[in-house]
């Protein structure tokens, strides 16, 4: 099927800027900061029961099961329970990360390479996140790409996370662009790319782990080969 694609529009976390390295730079610094190691046996271990947690309550929240505050809330006292950790410093631990990692400034590999060309070629670039607004912008400044936005919405703006319609339906509205126009690119095959489905938009899973594909749909393992499925514009 041949496109008309104008509009690209990108997840943040995980896509473009790189929430693994970031997160686990800051966790480090706090494991450190706050003495972790006297109740946890090293900071894989820590590292390892954090991403478990925090994957849990991220789907809990793009199903619409948590809401934002109580998610930071919780994240630490859930990590620290689980190893032991004394609970009145779980609150601190949170907001110092939560005010720390943003702050990191890196992207994903040929990230800038592929909005510098895309922005040269003419296409129109936006954000569509589930994350939380008071922290996402401040993520696309630290990176230095937040030139490169016409449009930024965050679920919170929204009212709805992806992959629910209403919040594709929101973007559409805001960046005043028809969905036929637009293309998804995020690294969450049901919140990105069935999201953007059910309201008429392309959508591209960004899956650098290779993992399987649900079912048949256009995929890029790294940022350089998008500029090769934009020359061809087509989907199966």
């Amino acid at each position: 099927m041949q496109l008309d694609i104008r509009h690209i529009v990108f997840d943040l976390d995980h896509t473009l800027w790189d929430y693994e390295r970031a997160s686990e730079e800051t966790l480090r610094e706090l494991f450190e900061a706050y003495a972790l190691g006297r109740y946890c046996p090293d900071f894989e271990s820590f590292f390892s029961v954090f991403k478990q947690v925090n994957h849990l309550l991220w789907q809990a929240y793009n199903q619409g099961q948590i809401e934002q505050a109580a998610l930071r809330r919780v994240r630490f006292v859930h990590i620290f329970e689980r190893l032991g950790i004394p609970l009145h410093r779980a609150a601190s631990f949170g907001e110092e990360y939560v005010r720390r990692c943003p702050h990191k400034p890196y992207t994903l590999p040929y990230v800038r390479e592929a909005l510098d060309e895309l922005r040269a070629q003419g296409y129109l670039l936006h954000i569509l996140t589930n994350g939380f607004a008071d922290v996402q912008y401040t993520k696309l400044q630290a990176a230095g790409i937040e030139c490169f936005f016409h449009t930024v919405v965050t679920s919170c703006v929204a009212g709805a996370a992806k992959p629910q319609a209403r919040a594709f339906r929101y973007f559409l509205q805001a960046a005043g662009c028809p969905a036929h126009h637009c293309l998804m690119v995020g690294d969450n095959w049901e919140a990105d790319v069935w999201g953007a489905r059910q309201v008429g938009m392309h959508g591209i899973w960004y899956n650098p782990r290779g993992l399987p594909v649900p079912e048949e749909s256009m995929q890029i393992t790294c940022f350089s080969e998008l500029k090769l499925f934009l020359r061809e514009r087509t989907l199966p």
